[in-house]
């Protein structure tokens, strides 16, 4: 492994590193890898594979968190119109330098509740792509801001959220889940099979008829919808296909 570079950042040192055999790029933050970008920006890792395949398609997309960029990447070259937030902005100069991130994708410093709070753009998708170690999920995706998430997406529109689940148990992501299904969302859960390192992505739609075709693309990807679980908001949420 080589070293290309170190900064600091809001959370702490940011370490950029690169596989010498592959040219692949890792983007380490305190010590937990936060991005893997394969060469030329593709992605690295499958929930982000799943995310792009979620939301390509959609003309204006807006994503918050930037790491290595990969997805702002992969959807600005599907011709997608891409607007990256994050409240880390040297984050922003790390991926056009090392991560092969265009120089036209639109980057805002600021924090998500607030950007949403401000803004009264609709969307038609929304990534959500934030987190580490000491990230309070629960927190970040009160209500409140769910309840932004869903009053700034279009007609038919689509959001997912990536979620660690090393930093997160299973009533978190049912908590999230449902309070993207009160604001009149069809809110679903797939996950990637039990690992160290593993995502789990929380994905909500205004056209629940999607949802069938997001469920196979999951699956082709390795992740499995959730099922039951230890409250009744599970079920409800996440039945039987």
């Amino acid at each position: 492994m080589e070293i290309l570079g170190r900064f600091d950042g809001r959370n702490g040192q940011i370490t950029i590193a690169q596989e010498r055999k592959t040219g692949a790029r890792l983007y380490v933050e305190e010590g937990v890898k936060q991005s893997y970008v394969l060469p030329g920006g593709l992605a690295g890792l499958d929930y982000v594979r799943l995310m792009v395949r979620v939301l390509e398609g959609a003309p204006n997309i807006i994503l918050f968190g930037c790491g290595g960029g990969a997805l702002a990447s992969e959807l600005h070259n599907r011709s997608c119109r891409v607007t990256v937030v994050d409240d880390n902005p040297i984050s922003f100069e790390i991926a056009r330098r090392y991560f092969w991130m265009p120089s036209s994708i639109l980057c805002v410093a600021d924090g998500m509740a607030e950007f949403l709070e401000k803004e009264s753009d609709e969307y038609d998708a929304i990534g959500v792509d934030v987190g580490g170690p000491s990230f309070n999920y629960d927190f970040t995706l009160a209500a409140t801001t769910c309840a932004l998430l869903g009053r700034r997406l279009a007609s038919g529109g689509r959001v997912v959220v990536n979620i660690a689940r090393d930093w997160a148990q299973d009533a978190t992501l049912v908590r999230i889940a449902d309070r993207l299904f009160s604001e009149g969302l069809d809110a679903k859960i797939f996950e990637e099979a039990p690992r160290k390192g593993r995502s789990a992505l929380v994905v909500a739609t205004k056209q629940a008829t999607a949802m069938n075709e997001i469920a196979a693309i999951a699956s082709s990807l390795g992740f499995c919808r959730r099922r039951g679980g230890d409250r009744s908001l599970s079920t409800r949420l996440h039945g039987a296909m």
